[in-house]
């Protein structure tokens, strides 16, 4: 007989491998625009650049199982935000459920794989690579800050 644990973990799998596959047309089909694609570029490059990779790409999936949870506010934020507070709070409620599991998911993956180049030469699985960055990948204290510094420009 199954001891409960067990059945929680078997759901959990079936959740996480369930995320992925919906997600994997999306994010693994399309490269990224600074990937390099040539297999000879990898064979070029210092041995401890791609270490370093391989180091960012373990960091940000620890920092994604850890951080998945901020998907609740950041959905309900956006979708309230585009589409009013109406429709935006159980909708945003909703994808921020769902995105937790994705983004927890998506990092548990970079753990596990983190030795290997893929998806894409040791880029991120989603998009934004981390739960606080833009959806362009630009962080947003590091954004306001340039816009800031812009702003008193001469």
């Amino acid at each position: 007989m199954f001891h409960p644990i067990h059945t929680h973990c078997s759901r959990i799998m079936m959740m996480t491998i369930l995320a992925l596959c919906l997600g994997a047309t999306s994010v693994f089909g399309q490269p990224s625009s600074g990937m390099q694609t040539s297999p000879k570029a990898y064979h070029d490059m210092p041995v401890e650049d791609v270490t370093t990779l391989m180091g960012k790409k373990l960091a940000r999936g620890i920092v994604n199982v850890v951080t998945g949870v901020g998907e609740l506010p950041r959905q309900l934020a956006l979708t309230t935000q585009s589409e009013g507070a109406l429709i935006g709070i159980p909708l945003g409620l909703f994808k921020g459920v769902m995105m937790t599991v994705v983004r927890t998911a998506a990092g548990a993956v970079e753990i596990a794989l983190f030795l290997a180049p893929a998806p894409g030469f040791y880029e991120p699985i989603l998009s934004p690579g981390l739960v606080w960055e833009d959806v362009d990948g630009s962080n947003t204290s590091t954004h306001a800050q340039s816009t800031d510094r812009a702003s008193t420009a001469p």
